[in-house]
């Protein structure tokens, strides 16, 4: 079961935020819950809910997998184990805008699995037409791990974060284990990984 929302202390992610704009949570989400994520991302699968990443937006999109290889599907309100996570990252973006005074009006997400090989070349989370009025701009963007426990230290699939005046972090993609950052400046990459690599990707969006 998702832990009681009223229990969660973000201080953690508030006093990072938005210097040096980035935090890394290893294991953050309890054991029983990436369990029941990982069920249900592999049975939606299994029904043929996802498709293959793209780049871009709009009819700007499109498949590159030379820069992107990741498969998705974006995360709804009536999947259980979803609805249990959105619930437990919306209160993030509450304490985000009570403490931090940010205008996060939404959140949204995707399951993403990349297989053995696949990567994201270095990118930014907020594009550069994403204050049209319709979307709003990203400002917040997360990663929380659901691969199966014990991540061998060799089989790769890290995500990189590049701050700005800053050294590169290496996050190692154990389960549980949830990465919080700027949408705006924080460069970031998924480096090719000798296994599967199963994750939820997130963005809190103004309303412009």
């Amino acid at each position: 079961m998702i832990p009681a929302l009223a229990g969660q202390d973000w201080s953690g992610v508030l006093d990072v935020l938005p210097e040096p704009g980035y935090v890394v949570l290893p294991g953050w989400l309890p054991a029983g819950q990436v369990a029941e994520l990982r069920a249900e991302l592999r049975a939606l699968d299994a029904a043929g809910a996802f498709h293959v990443a793209g780049i871009g937006r709009g009819s700007a999109q499109q498949v590159e997998q030379r820069i992107r290889g990741d498969r998705i599907a974006w995360l709804q309100a009536d999947w259980p184990a979803a609805a249990h996570y959105l619930a437990l990252i919306d209160s993030l973006r509450l304490a985000l805008n009570r403490e931090c005074f940010l205008g996060l009006a939404e959140y949204e997400a995707h399951y993403a699995c990349y297989g053995a090989g696949s990567f994201y070349r270095r990118h930014v989370d907020r594009h550069a037409d994403s204050a049209d009025g319709r979307h709003g701009q990203r400002v917040i963007s997360t990663v929380c791990y659901l691969n199966e426990p014990g991540w061998p230290a060799d089989a790769g699939g890290e995500l990189v974060l590049h701050p700005e005046g800053g050294e590169a972090l290496r996050v190692v993609p154990e389960a549980g284990t949830l990465v919080v950052f700027r949408s705006d400046n924080i460069a970031h990459e998924v480096l090719a990984a000798g296994r599967e690599r199963l994750s939820i990707a997130g963005w809190m969006r103004t309303r412009d």
